[in-house]
């Protein structure tokens, strides 16, 4: 197993990360929120919870303490959402005199920004508690993961820490109906000591974060003692099958077989404790962690645990990742449009006035739009936008699709209606195409919008909530920004070029393969070919894109060949249930049997070659000088294709 990726591109890092100075910081248990295109990570620490900022995710510059409170110490494990205009901030710490951490009880402050400051307005639990995780569901439901000591009563055989689930009827309330989800059952997982209840193994399973991709969900936790250099990352899988709260979780590969995610390297050691982000580009997951150099100390005075990260990658329904690398690695993907609204920009302004502020753009009380210079069929979206208090209401929004100014569809944030509006304009006349009702919709709060195409497919959702879809045409076409007759504040946009297929959406896979025979997606919404002829579907990778295959295997006679025309020469790369085998390169490597029958292969094509990522392995074929596009055939052989994602490799000059 290798532990980092090939260099590609421009932009590259190294762990631990790092400031605009070089300067490496402390910052345990992290935990990462984007707001208006910036990231901001929160961290552990004796005297506060800290705060830094990034853009990229790369470059990480302090911002000092987000909460401090007089007599109190040892700030734990801090989680922070935003709602309504406000930052809700979950932490655990003690009081200055409190002899030990059994202390330490969940807290909730309140902020008005991100970086802070965080007023405390109450404690959650009167017991130990700690390791927040709150999840926002599509429905606008709120959900806290946390860890207490108390789930397993002192049993003898897993005495220990647990993660729970409960339900969040406000910020400041749990429902008390807590479900435990992952419980101690691993000898990794306990330590060699006496606990306070004197029981001599004890065990931790702690800090939850929560994910979704596809048709599982996922909690990635850690497990051991955060002072070890055993402390290690796991995670359990659930199916998305119910309410957050009532899912039924089970470890990866299973509750009783030690399989970690992260766990110590020849270089660092005492991983644990992530956060799960998506890259500016808004497809690649980020995962987020801690650790020190192999071989390092830690106590309270001198704690060296420091930032880091790496891409996580889902192998069917696996999770997978390079983690813990130490060399220096590509750094996540940017969007193809990416604007502050400070400085120079890529939008063209069509129509209306605007003022450039100090961070972001002010419009008119004119109709406004400004347009990026591309045309797309797919992609992603998102806008961060504020609306200024007036008696008339407001109007702002996204265009998602213009080809002239007599021919566009825009989607418009109403505040006066409290909907979301899909309009269209043809040859001067304005269509309201549908509606979307808002709840409890405050327009003079930033809004977050996004919107996801797939040819004539859009997908909306406000402030991570699905709000609905629309049908127009397939034609390709611009984005932009708008308003009408509304002072609207412009914080951030950002577009890339990507789509994920699955499921229904699988139907659209005909724009991107052809067949050699007819072949059906059936009703499990997989293209698959399980007769005793293989199926040949045909496509063609270009440079500077990634692309994501998700299949089926469900027997030992099960196949994938994905075959690389290279030049002259053909490279097959045979994908099968337990090995892959290239036999022009008199190769083959085996893998044990996973959990279920789906896995996935990723193919990086840059300029100068192709990079397969497989298992934790990584294979580089070089691309013959002169040659752009890359004739490319996956052969089924009683395999199905169950999804397929592609994204622009977005590749600025400099680092």
């Amino acid at each position: 197993m290798v532990e980092s990726l090939p260099l590609y591109g421009t932009r590259f890092y190294q762990n631990p990360l790092r400031d605009g100075a070089g300067k490496v910081h402390t910052n345990p248990d992290p935990y990462v929120l984007k707001f208006q295109g910036r990231y901001y990570c929160y961290a552990t620490d004796y005297h506060g919870i800290k705060v830094s900022v990034s853009r990229n995710l790369v470059q990480w510059d302090s911002l000092g303490y987000a909460v401090q409170e007089e007599g109190r110490k040892n700030y734990w494990a801090p989680c922070v959402v935003f709602n309504g205009g406000k930052f809700y901030l979950y932490y655990s710490n003690t009081p200055v005199e409190a002899p030990e951490t059994q202390n330490e009880w969940l807290r909730m402050a309140v902020g008005s920004k991100p970086e802070g400051p965080f007023r405390y307005e109450k404690t959650l639990f009167k017991k130990f508690s700690v390791d927040a995780e709150v999840v926002k569901d599509k429905e606008s439901n709120y959900y806290l993961f946390y860890s207490t000591l108390d789930v397993t009563d002192s049993a003898l055989e897993n005495t220990g820490s647990s993660i729970l689930v409960d339900r969040l009827p406000s910020f400041d309330e749990v429902a008390g109906e807590p479900q435990a989800v992952v419980l101690p059952t691993l000898e990794e997982e306990m330590l060699d000591w006496v606990s306070v209840e004197e029981a001599q193994d004890w065990s931790i399973v702690e800090g939850a974060t929560y994910a979704e991709h596809h048709e599982k969900a996922y909690l990635i936790y850690s497990a051991n003692i955060y002072a070890s250099e055993n402390y290690y990352i796991g995670y359990a899988l659930a199916d998305k099958d119910g309410p957050i709260h009532q899912l039924k979780w089970e470890k990866y590969p299973n509750n009783y077989t030690y399989y970690p995610l992260v766990k110590a390297s020849q270089h660092v050691e005492g991983t644990g404790h992530t956060a799960l982000i998506k890259a500016p580009n808004n497809v690649d997951f980020w995962l987020f962690y801690h650790g020190q150099e192999t071989g390092g100390t830690w106590s309270p005075e001198e704690d060296h645990r420091t930032l880091r990260m790496d891409r996580l990658f889902f192998d069917g329904d696996a999770l997978m990742t390079y983690a813990p690398s130490a060399n220096e690695q590509p750094a996540p993907g940017l969007p193809d449009l990416q604007e502050f609204f400070e400085g120079e920009t890529k939008l063209v302004v069509e129509s209306g006035e605007h003022t450039v502020l100090d961070k972001g753009w002010l419009t008119a009380k004119t109709p406004f739009i400004a347009l990026y210079d591309k045309e797309y069929q797919y992609y992603h979206l998102e806008l961060d936008l504020t609306a200024k208090p007036a008696n008339l209401g407001s109007k702002d929004g996204a265009v998602i699709a213009y080809r002239s100014e007599h021919d566009y569809t825009s989607v418009y944030l109403r505040n006066g209606t409290s909907v979301l509006a899909v309009e269209q304009v043809k040859n001067g006349i304005h269509s309201i195409l549908a509606t979307f009702p808002l709840k409890d919709f405050d327009a003079t709060v930033n809004q977050h919008l996004e919107v996801l195409r797939r040819f004539a497919d859009y997908e909306l959702y406000l402030n991570g909530v699905y709000i609905g879809r629309v049908l127009l045409d397939e034609q390709p076409a611009r984005v932009g920004i708008c308003s009408g007759y509304t002072t609207t504040v412009f914080h951030y946009f950002a577009v890339t070029e990507t789509i994920d297929l699955f499921g229904l959406q699988m139907r659209l896979i005909g724009n991107f393969f052809s067949s050699d025979v007819p072949v059906l997606v059936n009703t499990l919404n997989q293209l698959a070919s399980f007769r005793k002829d293989p199926v040949t579907l045909t496509t063609e990778l270009k440079k500077n894109y990634q692309y994501s295959l998700t299949y089926t295997l469900p027997n030992e006679e099960s196949k994938v060949i994905c075959r690389l025309q290279l030049g002259a020469e053909k490279i097959d790369i045979h994908l099968e249930p337990t090995r892959i085998t290239i036999p022009e390169l008199q190769l083959q490597h085996s893998f044990p049997l996973a959990k279920n029958d789906k896995s996935a292969a990723t193919f990086i094509v840059v300029d100068q070659m192709i990079i397969l990522l497989f298992k934790n392995e990584t294979y580089q074929f070089p691309i013959p000088s002169g040659q752009d596009d890359i004739s490319c055939q996956f052969i089924l052989k009683k395999a199905a294709l169950d999804a397929w994602e592609l994204v622009k490799l977005v590749q600025p000059n400099g680092k």
